[in-house]
């Protein structure tokens, strides 16, 4: 377990989460997300989905920063744990932030789908592939596509061949 005499996965995660309010920049934001997505793939199940549900609940706030943080974390973290079972149509809810009026946000959500798909591609990348035959967001759907293959390009085990006609 992850917990340790005096730091349990809860302060761990709060202390790290805290953070984001002394950082200005995006890659620092992304290396918080990284942290915390490390520590959720190291705790148990549960803990993990009470933790992303926190993070879709955070998609809802009103503060930038932590929707951000949100769709990072759960990026970093779908990348590594299948998280379809976590929350029911959570790549639905990483898509509605496509909708917002930040750059940054809509930015996050990209990488956030894109690495949730190479965390389970039977799950993930038809909803982008279908999703590029609307005719909405195709720059920010090809951002989440472009992850898949750069992960999938510079990472040895994944193969991507079976699901390219």
């Amino acid at each position: 377990s992850l917990d340790a005499p005096g730091l349990t996965f809860d302060e761990l995660y709060e202390l790290i989460q805290t953070k984001v309010n002394d950082v200005e920049q995006k890659q620092g934001i992304a290396n918080i997300a990284h942290c915390l997505a490390t520590l959720c793939v190291a705790t148990s199940e549960d803990k993990r989905s009470t933790t992303v549900g926190s993070l879709v609940e955070a998609l809802n706030g009103s503060e930038e920063s932590r929707r951000n943080l949100a769709l990072l974390t759960i990026g970093e973290l779908g990348q590594e744990v299948d998280l379809t079972a976590t929350v029911d149509g959570l790549q639905m809810i990483v898509l509605e932030s496509f909708e917002s009026a930040s750059e940054e946000t809509k930015t996050a959500a990209a990488y956030a789908l894109g690495r949730m798909a190479v965390g389970n591609m039977g799950g993930y990348l038809p909803v982008i592939l279908d999703s590029l035959n609307a005719n909405r967001h195709h720059y920010l759907l090809l951002s989440a596509l472009k992850e898949v293959i750069v992960l999938h390009a510079n990472t040895s085990g994944l193969d991507f061949s079976s699901y390219i006609e």
